[in-house]
């Protein structure tokens, strides 16, 4: 029914070979992502090609990593789920969303500076600010 009976053969292709004792696992998932996709498997990896596909993996890995609503639970600055007791406000926090990070990137908006009576809904909020804020 599903083959078993039949003889499996196995097959070989040219690949580059890994630069570094550390990317085995990059590799790894590289060649098996181009083998299932039908991708062409290039000759040679670059350290600048492996550390792209490196961070798309942690990307892929962070935004699928529970259905991908980790980001909204915890805050970038502070890492909480709600804001430390010395800045906390009197009334629930609100939640603000870098406009430009992939996966979406939330924060206490008493964390960057935001007042609490400032409407949130209209504003373009780009996290390079907090990032200054934070150094």
């Amino acid at each position: 029914m599903f083959g078993f009976d039949e003889k499996w053969s196995v097959d070989v292709c040219n690949h580059t070979m890994q630069p570094d004792l550390v990317s085995c696992g990059v590799f790894c998932l590289w060649y098996a992502e181009l083998i299932i996709t039908a991708g062409e498997v290039p000759e040679i990896l670059r350290p600048p090609e492996i550390r792209l596909f490196r961070q798309r993996i942690a990307e892929t890995l962070l935004w699928i990593g529970g259905n991908g609503d980790w980001c909204q639970k915890f805050c970038r600055v502070c890492g909480e789920s709600t804001p430390p007791k010395k800045i906390r406000p009197r009334t629930k926090p609100k939640w603000v969303q870098c406009d430009l990070c992939i996966p979406p990137a939330w924060y206490h908006n008493v964390c960057v500076g935001i007042p609490n009576d400032v409407t949130l809904c209209d504003a373009e909020f780009r996290c390079d600010s907090v990032n200054e804020m934070v150094r």
